[in-house]
């Protein structure tokens, strides 16, 4: 086998006129690129209030309010200085009111029975769902009226001794009477009002006396008192004879 041995290569060589032509070899130098110039910096953009209703609805009420202000100065340096004096107002005369009547209260009595009584020569009246009985005892007439609840008697008697306590005072024809208590009697709780100087015909005296059961007793007195508010003397001349009136 035949070895494979590299074939020499001959220099390449130059022509010497063409290297006097060209000269001497000077070294290349790096080739520059352009760079582009740097861009201006944005300019800063000032604070421009936003146009708008909004800003002009703001600016006039910034107007009005000056316009107030100074208004109110003006008028208070005027009032203080004596230029300007508030006239006095006139208020107007309250026109007369028609006061309202009150309504008439209905008479609780007004059909109650009346009686008349000629030995006392009073009158007065009672409820005519309550009992009453007049009865002569020694030729002086006693008055009863009673229902469930007590009695009231009314008789011909001057105390001269008062045995008890005071419990209270009654008006009667314009005087006010002692009304006393006195001991129990049976189931009723008695009290005695002594009217001395009320005199009825020939000087009589009348003693009252009140039988009042405890169950019901201040409504029951209440009642009695109601009564007597009816009391009245008669002006015909007395007898002997009472009468009644349904």
């Amino acid at each position: 086998m035949e070895e494979n041995n590299p074939v020499p290569q001959a220099p390449i060589s130059q022509d010497p006129q063409s290297m006097e032509t060209q000269g001497p070899m000077v070294p290349s130098e790096p080739v520059q690129t352009p760079t582009a110039p740097p861009e201006p910096a944005p300019m800063p953009q000032a604070n421009i209030p936003p146009t708008g209703p909004k800003s002009n609805t703001i600016l006039w009420i910034a107007v009005i309010l000056l316009v107030l202000s100074a208004l109110g100065a003006g008028a208070y340096y005027l009032v203080s200085s004596g230029l300007l004096t508030p006239r006095p107002t006139s208020s107007p005369s309250p026109s007369p009111t028609e006061s309202a009547t009150p309504a008439p209260t209905a008479d609780s009595t007004a059909n109650w029975k009346t009686y008349k009584s000629t030995f006392w020569n009073i009158e007065l009246k009672y409820p005519s769902e309550m009992k009453f009985a007049n009865t002569m005892v020694l030729e002086q007439e006693v008055l009863r009226f009673e229902d469930d609840n007590g009695y009231m008697q009314i008789e011909n008697a001057c105390a001269t001794e008062i045995q008890g306590n005071q419990e209270d005072t009654l008006s009667l024809l314009g005087s006010v009477f002692p009304r006393y208590r006195l001991s129990k009697s049976g189931e009723f709780n008695l009290l005695s009002l002594h009217t001395n100087e009320l005199k009825a015909t020939d000087k009589r005296c009348m003693y009252i006396i009140f039988g009042l059961k405890p169950d019901n007793g201040k409504n029951e007195k209440l009642l009695f008192d109601q009564i007597l508010s009816t009391f009245k003397f008669l002006e015909a001349t007395p007898s002997s004879t009472p009468s009644a009136t349904p």
